[in-house]
């Protein structure tokens, strides 16, 4: 048998949030003996097919933290993880093996002065870089 769960987060102004849990704020990231470095307490929605991880991407997709700069009209001001953990159990030996996939979108990085930022979006953009 084989599960695959996914995960949405950002790390906006150092700071980790849930995007399929929106109240999530200022999440912790441990590291699991078993698991390795994860994000404590974040969602993950157990996914069938690709169908359903564009769904859970575009859910979170929702809730990233994005605002107009001069270059762009939706930059984004957070780095994006999505990450796929897959456990697979052979049914002869019950021998569990799990492997994780980490996609990163990283934060626009444009030049301070091309942007025009001021006040929140130079603070985002100090904490980008």
């Amino acid at each position: 048998r084989t599960i695959v769960r996914v995960s949405f987060s950002e790390i906006y102004n150092e700071k980790v949030r849930d995007l399929l849990n929106p109240s999530s704020d200022n999440m912790r990231i441990v590291e699991d003996p078993k698991d390795g470095v994860v994000i404590s307490g974040i969602k993950e929605v157990e996914v069938d097919d690709s169908t359903s991880i564009l769904e859970v991407l575009n859910q979170g997709k929702i809730n990233r933290t994005i605002a107009p700069t001069l270059m762009n009209a939706q930059s984004s001001r957070a780095h994006s993880i999505l990450q796929v953990r897959i456990e697979s159990t052979d049914k002869l030996t019950g021998r569990v093996r799990r492997g994780k996939m980490i996609l990163v979108d990283l934060a626009g990085s444009e030049k301070v002065s091309k942007t025009g930022a001021v006040g929140q979006r130079l603070k985002e953009a100090q904490n980008i870089n």
